[in-house]
């Protein structure tokens, strides 16, 4: 088994479903790459009775990887987001760490140690990838690989935040990724998490990274990761409180942000993924070209 020196951070709230299928999955890449985290970091913020069911999902979690360090911070109720990633990286012990959502889903395909080094030999701080969004209403429809990067325009003090769904380069450099990424834990810790958004963060975190504290930010295609979002009912009361949140976190620092959604000039992929035309295609097609040819079954929800 080979070491690879990452902690993995994840913070949950009101979905012990999801926190199980996101261990589950560690658990089938560790066997099948024969490759291990330094630990992984679980925080905590649900209510006592959530808290006791995720206890039972990672004790579980502990019977099948009894040597694997798995670390429980139990925190106050609702402390949120931001506040629950600081104390992650308080408690992170290696040098470098993997952030996740409880949502998320490790594949087995991704080289998490390969990317890795394409942080160090780009000398960045941090590096994100992309998402494999997956169905979660019952119906089979398609699975959308999604991403988004953007840039800091220094003329007109904008961020250009870009929607990618079909054109992804190799690698990027940028200056805002998913939150989804690895990072060093000394840049990570001397920018931290604006502790006031409990939700919300994601922009003003990359805002400051990089007016701020120079952050070298890059993108890569190697990096990726299945989302499955699931929200139980508690969970999206919390969770709305989103839009009001996130327009106090944008306007901070008095910068605009541009949202642009592109797809690129492709006919076929025009005609698959328009309402208009997908009545012509059957899910398979469909299925099929957007993940060239690799025919996932995400309600197996195997690596």
């Amino acid at each position: 088994m080979q070491k690879i020196n990452i902690s993995a951070m994840c913070k949950t709230f009101f979905r012990p479903n999801s926190l199980s299928y996101l261990l589950e999955s560690y658990g089938r890449y560790q066997n099948t790459n024969k490759v291990q985290f330094s630990e992984i970091i679980i925080s905590d913020d649900s209510s006592d009775e959530i808290k006791e069911k995720n206890k039972e999902v990672i004790n579980k979690f502990k019977k099948s990887y009894p040597s694997f360090p798995i670390k429980y911070l139990d925190l106050p109720f609702d402390t949120g987001l931001s506040y629950s990633r600081n104390k992650m990286l308080e408690s992170a012990k290696s040098e470098f760490v993997l952030l996740l959502d409880d949502d998320l889903i490790f594949d087995i395909k991704c080289n998490i140690k390969s990317q890795l080094e394409i942080l160090e030999k780009n000398n960045l701080d941090i590096l994100g990838g992309d998402f494999y969004n997956l169905n979660t209403k019952g119906k089979k429809r398609p699975i959308f690989k999604t991403n988004f990067f953007g840039l800091f325009n220094e003329n007109s003090q904008e961020f250009n935040i870009l929607f990618i769904y079909n054109n992804f380069p190799k690698f990027q450099r940028c200056d805002i990724i998913n939150n989804f990424f690895i990072g060093k834990k000394s840049k990570l810790k001397e920018i931290k998490w604006e502790e006031d958004l409990k939700v919300g963060e994601h922009e003003e975190f990359f805002i400051r990274a990089k007016l701020k504290h120079n952050a070298s930010v890059g993108y890569s295609n190697g990096l990726f990761i299945k989302h499955y979002p699931i929200r139980s009912e508690e969970y999206s009361i919390f969770r709305n409180r989103f839009s009001g949140i996130s327009d106090r976190a944008n306007t901070m620092h008095k910068i605009k942000l541009n949202k642009i959604k592109k797809l690129i000039n492709n006919k076929k992929y025009n005609e698959l993924f328009t309402n208009k035309k997908r009545k012509k295609y059957s899910l398979l097609e469909i299925i099929k070209y957007k993940l060239k040819g690799n025919d996932y079954d995400f309600h197996k929800l195997e690596g």
